[in-house]
């Protein structure tokens, strides 16, 4: 995992004269920085970080006694490698930080348009939404006073009761140093007004003679657990009696995490008597509790919706007046997983009076797999907000993003495109992807370049450049840049790198074809018409040869599969009479990985080199025959290699030719045999 950001710092000076941008847990603390002190736009990425599961978000700040800090973007890049990957998340960004006042769902000024492949991911797949968000709910506060304690083990010496009446003219007192009143009940009915932001208590209170002595608030959380230690001095005499300043305990040590209101009903509270090696005595006449809370009958609603088939697909909501990421359950209903349908998300508030505010929406995919994923479609993004060109000459726009192909291996099938959101004022708006550390735009032979002449928001995707020949084979940084037609404006609302990896699992077809009679098969001229099943020589005459061929095809989809094609007979070709055979064709010397040209059999005696059967293949690749036009070697039981591959390609129009050939000797007879195919693809 690492932490990258794109800055630059202008005209900074003094200090460190730079910008830094940390990445910060979900506790407030960093847990990474990059810095830059160049004016321009640069991408800046930590080294490898370890990460635990947490919310994460950025802040940058201006590490110089003067200039302008900037940022432009800034992500987490995580680089996943394993022989089998078993689970995996994208995220696409299709927010911007924007707000509405609507109450119906409105689109974004700068909308992103997000298609979904589902054919791109293998195994268990499940999509969210997810989107930060906050409204501008009403708050409000509520006062609650402490109404019990306990009378048996923790209570002041004087009229402990008197500080749970809820008046302020009667009190509880004490002048023993350290003395605690354990105030155990409220008058909270635990019911639920909204989500709770602030907790605050405080007391009524004086101390007689002097102001030497404290008072100490300790909250107790569930009625077991101590928060911190808050001091006050009351004031002088009962004349001067008055409350203390609220003191704020929401994130006291125990405090809940998220304050429910039962958390407030069960709230006790410790109250500490401080003498501070003086004589005076302590008097507190009451104690309250302060709930600060949103209305929660305002939210904030973010939805994704399905341009394609104009649906709802899900809406997440938040009343908080604070950020707050919240995702929705895994999409099914109008999330399309057979079309390839176009996305967007929409905003809205359900009081105009309350604005809702987004600063991020994604769309989460999901793929888990046991026996390892085949598929994935990820996205870089590089533009990620509203931008305009009124450039007539390609104009960087410094989002940078990092593609570096060594993190895409182990693959057989990869396609990677540019797409951008884009229109015109008028005329014609132009985009391409350029490789910044190459100064090239990637148009060799596929161009990158997107136009358009819509004057209304449209997605277009480029054709597949990963075949390229200035696709790059080390890690590059790219950029969009940007044009537009004289006096005209180009805009874009994203721009990303879709990159397409799977493991295609392997195909193999293999096809016997007969051949026709007067066919030209390297070299050799066939006598007679063959079918897929049979090769029918026919009756033949005494030192005539005779020819017959097969046409044979491999066709796989994965370039990784080699394959080789063997044929061999089952049995020595044999005439009804056991004792008639023919042998295979050794003229000259011929062996398969030394063929020669057809020669007459050559035996005087029946059945013993009097009948000849030999084979020729047009595969140049097999061993012995890179020159084999017009020439044969042995066929008998022993498997010759007909046909082979190591690059993984489909091959088509390979030629098997088989010869026959009789002499005077040979006794007459019908001759039959079985022969076979072997096929071995090797993945």
């Amino acid at each position: 995992v690492y932490f990258e950001a794109v800055i630059r710092c202008l005209s900074c000076s003094g200090g460190n004269s730079r910008v830094a941008a940390s990445l910060y847990n979900d506790a407030g603390a960093s847990q990474a920085t990059v810095t830059n002190a160049a004016s321009t736009y640069t991408r800046v990425r930590t080294t490898s970080l370890s990460l635990s599961s947490d919310d994460y978000t950025v802040r940058f700040k201006l590490d110089a006694t003067s200039g302008t800090a900037y940022i432009k973007a800034a992500r987490l890049i995580i680089v996943q490698a394993a022989s089998s990957i078993t689970a995996t998340q994208t995220q696409v960004e299709v927010g911007n930080y924007e707000n509405s006042t609507n109450t119906s769902a409105t689109a974004l000024t700068s909308p992103k348009y997000y298609q979904y492949d589902h054919a791109q991911y293998s195994g268990t797949v499940n999509a969210y939404l997810e989107a930060t968000l906050k409204t501008t709910g009403n708050s409000t506060t509520s006062t609650y006073g402490f109404n019990s304690y306990d009378s048996v083990t923790e209570n002041w010496t004087t009229t402990p009761a008197n500080m749970v009446d809820g008046a302020t003219s009667t009190y509880a007192a004490t002048s023993a140093d350290a003395d605690v009143e354990l105030l155990d009940g409220n008058s909270n009915a635990g019911t639920d007004l909204g989500i709770i932001t602030a907790v605050e208590v405080r007391a009524f209170s004086y101390q007689t003679t002097d102001t030497t002595g404290s008072v100490t608030l300790r909250p107790v959380f569930g009625g077991s657990s101590d928060g911190d230690n808050h001091n006050f001095t009351p004031p002088a005499t009962i004349g001067s009696a008055a409350w203390s300043n609220y003191i704020d305990i929401t994130t006291d040590t125990n405090a809940p995490g998220t304050w429910s209101w039962s958390d407030v009903q069960n709230l006790n509270l410790d109250v500490v008597w401080n003498a501070n090696a003086g004589s005076n005595t302590g008097n507190v006449a009451s104690v309250e509790i302060r709930v600060t809370y949103e209305d929660s009958s305002v939210t904030a609603n973010v939805e994704l919706y399905n341009r394609t088939n104009t649906a709802v697909v899900t809406t997440v909501s938040s009343s908080d007046n604070s950020y707050t990421r919240v995702r929705s359950a895994a999409l099914s209903s109008n999330w399309d997983t057979t079309n390839d349908d176009d996305y967007e998300v929409r905003i809205y508030t359900s009081n105009a009076g309350n604005p809702v505010y987004v600063s991020n929406a994604k769309i989460i995919i999901e793929q888990t797999d046991s026996g390892g994923l085949k598929q994935v479609e990820v996205v870089h993004s590089q533009i990620t907000t509203g931008r305009t060109q009124t450039n007539t000459s390609y104009t960087q726009d410094t989002f940078t993003n990092q593609f570096d192909p060594s993190h895409f291996d182990n693959h057989n099938s990869f396609n990677v495109y540019f797409e951008t959101n884009i229109y015109t004022s008028a005329a014609t708006a132009y985009a391409a992807l350029y490789n910044v550390t190459g100064s090239d735009i990637i148009n060799d032979p596929t161009n990158s370049e997107i136009t358009t002449a819509a004057t209304s928001l449209t997605r277009s995707r480029t054709a597949n450049l990963a075949n390229n020949a200035d696709w790059p084979t080390a890690a590059k940084e790219f950029d969009t840049i940007l044009k537009a037609s004289d006096s005209q404006t180009t805009s874009v609302t994203s721009s990303w790198l879709v990159i397409q990896v799977g493991t295609i699992d392997p195909a193999f077809t293999f096809t016997i074809e007969g051949v026709a009679e007067s066919t030209s098969t390297n070299g050799i001229t066939t006598s007679v018409a063959t079918t897929i099943t049979s090769i029918p020589f026919g009756n033949v005459t005494v030192n005539t040869p005779v020819y017959a061929a097969h046409k044979l095809t491999v066709s796989t989809n994965d370039a990784t599969t080699k394959y080789t094609v063997d044929v061999h007979l089952v049995s020595t070709l044999q005439g009804q009479y056991p004792g008639n055979n023919i042998d295979p064709f050794v003229g000259s010397g011929a062996t398969w990985s030394l063929p020669q040209t057809w020669t007459s059999p050559t035996g005087t005696v029946a059945s013993t080199d009097t009948g000849w059967l030999g084979a020729n293949t047009s595969d140049t690749d097999v061993a012995g025959w890179s020159s084999g036009s017009g020439k044969f070697g042995p066929l008998d039981t022993t498997p010759i290699e007909v046909m082979r591959n190591n690059s993984g390609v489909s091959e088509s129009n390979i030629y098997v030719t088989y010869a026959f050939e009789v002499n005077v000797n040979q006794p007459a007879d019908t001759y039959y045999g079985q022969l076979i195919y072997n096929v071995l693809p090797v993945y």
